[in-house]
C-alpha cells in the first residue's frame, strides 16, 4: 500500500511539473519573452474544433513537448472567436494554427492543423536556433487590375464546382457568394441562377434533420462528409440567403429551411435577454459525431448535449439581426423584429467610450469584424423598420471606425490601435473580408442618407482592394467584394412615403420584393426627408415610388399593384 501511495504520489507530481502555464493572448507575454529572451509559441484554437481537442491531448499532451515549452519558450493559446484580431491573423493557416516568433517578436514560423508530436518538437528545436521559414509583411503590388470587377467575376466563376456546386474543392457554405450569384441572376444570368440555387440546394446535406442548423463544412468535394461545428455566424448568412432565394423564386421549400435553421437558433443559441450564442461544439461528451448525429432527439438529449460557447460576441449579434431583419419581410413572424430589436439592445450596452463595439461583455480591445457586422445589422434593422435610432448609431459608428481602425495605407486595421506593441500585435492586418463587407454598409449608408463621405470612405478602400496582390490572395471569397464594386455604381431607392400609421402595407410589399441593388427606405411625410438628393410630392395617400439612375417612377398607391410591378422590374 505504501509503495503504491508513492507511485501515486510521483505519478501526480510527474502530471502537475508537465502541465504547460498557456499565457493569455496579450501583449504582455510578447514583452515577457523579450524580457526573458524565449521565443513565443502562439497556439490558434476554437471551442468547437475537433482536431485542436486531439493535438491538445496527443502533441501538447506528451512529455517532452510539454517539458519543452515549459523550460524554453513562452506558450500562448488564443481562442480565435475570443479574438477576432487572432482570427484574422492566423485564418491562413486554420484550427488548430501554431505560430512562433523570436524573442523580439520577429515571426520565425507558421504551421497548419495537427502536428505529431515528434514532428512538433523538432519545430520548438529549429525555432530555438532561431529558424523558421518567415518573412515579415503583407504583401501589396500598388498595382491595380485594370478592370478589378470583371477580372473578379471571372475568378470567382472558375472555383465554382458545377458538378456539386459550391466554390472550391472543399465544401464550405460562403453566404456571400451565393448572395452575389443571386444578385447577378436579378440582371438575366441564369449560369449564376443555377450555381446560387444548385449551392443552396446541395448545403441541404450539411443541415441537421433533427434539430436544424447549418453545420461548418464539408471536408470532402461533395456535401456528404460534414463537420458538425455548428457557427452561428454561418447560420445567419444562410438566413439571409435563403429568403433571397425565396424572393427571387417563390419556393417555399427555402422558407422552410429558414424555419428549421431559426428552431435551432432559438431553442439551443438564442439568450432570454436577447442576442445569441457563438457556436456549438461538433462533439458531445467524447462521442464521435457521427454516432451521436445519428441519434433522434431524445437520445442526444439523454447522452447529453455539446459544448455551447454562450459568449455573446458583437460581430455575431450584428450579423443575426441583419438576417433576422431580412427575413422579417418574407416570414410572417413577429418574433422576428423582437429578436432583432432585443440583440440590437444587448449590444448596445457594449458600446465602448471610443464608439464603437466592444467584442464581448468585459473584454477590452476593438476588432473590425465586430463593426462591420454590426454596422450590417443596424443598416438592415433600420430598413426592415424604418426606426430613425438605428440610422443614427449606424452613422455614429462609421465615424468612430474611421477614426479608430484607420491605418496608413488607408485601409482599416484588424484591430484598433495601441502604441508600443510588440509581436504578433504590432503586425497591421488589414482584413480583405471585413474592408469589404464595411465598404458595402457604407455605400447602403451613403444611399440612405446622402452623405457624400461614406461613398468617400468605400471607394478610397475598393481602389486598395482592387491592388492586383490582394486580389490575388482572395481565391473563392470574392463576393462581398464583389458586391462592393457593383455597389459603387450606385444603388436604388424604393421609398414608401406617408404617414407611418398608414403605410404599412405598401412596406410589407417593399420588404418582400427581390431587389437586391435597392435600399428601402419609409419616409415620414410630415418630416424632411433624410437624404436631400431625394425629394417626393406630398399625396393625400401613403405612396411608393421607385428610384433608380436619377428618376423616380410614378407612385404607387395599391400594394397589390406595387407588388406586381416589382416583379416585373426583377425581370
Amino acid at each position: 500500500m505504501r509503495r503504491l501511495i508513492i507511485l501515486l504520489a510521483a505519478t501526480l507530481l510527474q502530471a502537475q511539473a508537465l502541465t504547460i502555464h498557456w499565457r493569455p493572448w496579450s501583449p504582455a507575454a510578447f514583452a515577457e519573452a523579450k524580457q526573458a529572451g524565449k521565443p513565443v509559441l502562439v497556439d490558434a484554437v476554437a471551442t468547437w474544433c475537433h482536431w485542436c481537442h486531439v493535438m491538445d491531448a496527443k502533441t501538447y499532451g506528451h512529455p517532452e513537448v510539454a517539458a519543452l515549452l515549459e523550460a524554453k519558450f513562452i506558450p500562448v493559446r488564443v481562442d480565435i472567436d475570443q479574438h477576432p484580431d487572432a482570427a484574422e491573423l492566423y485564418a491562413d493557416i486554420g484550427w488548430p494554427g501554431t505560430a512562433i516568433y523570436a524573442p523580439d517578436g520577429k515571426p520565425l514560423d507558421r504551421e497548419r492543423g495537427f502536428i505529431e508530436p515528434g514532428d512538433f518538437k523538432a519545430l520548438l528545436e529549429r525555432a530555438l536556433e532561431g529558424k523558421g521559414g518567415l518573412g515579415a509583411a503583407e504583401r501589396a503590388s500598388g498595382v491595380t487590375v485594370p478592370d478589378p470587377l470583371a477580372a473578379s467575376m471571372k475568378e470567382l466563376d472558375s472555383h465554382f464546382d458545377i458538378s456539386y456546386g459550391g466554390w472550391g474543392k472543399q465544401k464550405y457554405p460562403i453566404a456571400m457568394n451565393i448572395e452575389e450569384a443571386l444578385d447577378r441572376a436579378r440582371h438575366g444570368d441564369e449560369s449564376a441562377r443555377f450555381r446560387a440555387l444548385y449551392t443552396l440546394a446541395q448545403q441541404r446535406h450539411i443541415t441537421d434533420p433533427v434539430w436544424g442548423g447549418l453545420f461548418q463544412y464539408s471536408a470532402g468535394p461533395d456535401w456528404h462528409q460534414p463537420h458538425f461545428e455548428r457557427l452561428t455566424t454561418l447560420q445567419a448568412g444562410y438566413l439571409r440567403n435563403l429568403a433571397e432565394a425565396f424572393r427571387a423564386t417563390g419556393d417555399a421549400d427555402f422558407r422552410e429551411d429558414a424555419r428549421r435553421d431559426l428552431g435551432f437558433l432559438r431553442r439551443f443559441m438564442a439568450h432570454p435577454d436577447g442576442g445569441f450564442s457563438a457556436t456549438m461544439d461538433a462533439d458531445a461528451h467524447g462521442q464521435d459525431g457521427h454516432v451521436y448525429q445519428a441519434m433522434d432527439d431524445a437520445g442526444r438529449v439523454k447522452a447529453g448535449l455539446p459544448r455551447i460557447d454562450t459568449r455573446r460576441y458583437a460581430q455575431v449579434q450584428g450579423l443575426m439581426i441583419a438576417a433576422l431583419a431580412d427575413l422579417s419581410g418574407v416570414m410572417d413572424d413577429l418574433a422576428l423584429f423582437r429578436e432583432a430589436r432585443a440583440a440590437e439592445a444587448w449590444s448596445q450596452v457594449h458600446l465602448g467610450e471610443e464608439g464603437a463595439y466592444r467584442h464581448t461583455e468585459g473584454q477590452e480591445g476593438l476588432f473590425l469584424a465586430d463593426q462591420a457586422g454590426m454596422l450590417q445589422g443596424l443598416i438592415a434593422l433600420h430598413e426592415a423598420t424604418g426606426e430613425a435610432v438605428y440610422l443614427d448609431r449606424a452613422v455614429a459608428l462609421a465615424d468612430s471606425v474611421e477614426k479608430a481602425f484607420l491605418d496608413s495605407s488607408g485601409l482599416y486595421r484588424a484591430r484598433a490601435a495601441s502604441p508600443g506593441e510588440l509581436g504578433a500585435f504590432a503586425e497591421a492586418r488589414l482584413p480583405f473580408d471585413d474592408n469589404a463587407s464595411f465598404s458595402r454598409s457604407l455605400l447602403r449608408l451613403e444611399a440612405i442618407t446622402g452623405d457624400a463621405r461614406d461613398r468617400d470612405r468605400a471607394t478610397r478602400i475598393l481602389a486598395l482592394l482592387s491592388q492586383q496582390a490582394r486580389l490575388d490572395d482572395q481565391g473563392r471569397w470574392l463576393g462581398d467584394y464583389i458586391l462592393a464594386m457593383r455597389a459603387l455604381k450606385g444603388l436604388g431607392h424604393l421609398a414608401v412615403v406617408g404617414d407611418p400609421a398608414k403605410t404599412g402595407p405598401l412596406f410589407r410589399a417593399a420588404q418582400a420584393a427581390w431587389l437586391p441593388e435597392t435600399v428601402i427606405l419609409l419616409v415620414d411625410s410630415t418630416k424632411p426627408v433624410r437624404n436631400p438628393d431625394l425629394s417626393f410630392p406630398a399625396l393625400d395617400k401613403p405612396a411608393a415610388f421607385l428610384c433608380g439612375r436619377g428618376t423616380c417612377s410614378a407612385p404607387f398607391t395599391d400594394a397589390k399593384r406595387l407588388v406586381e410591378n416589382l416583379k416585373k422590374a426583377a425581370r
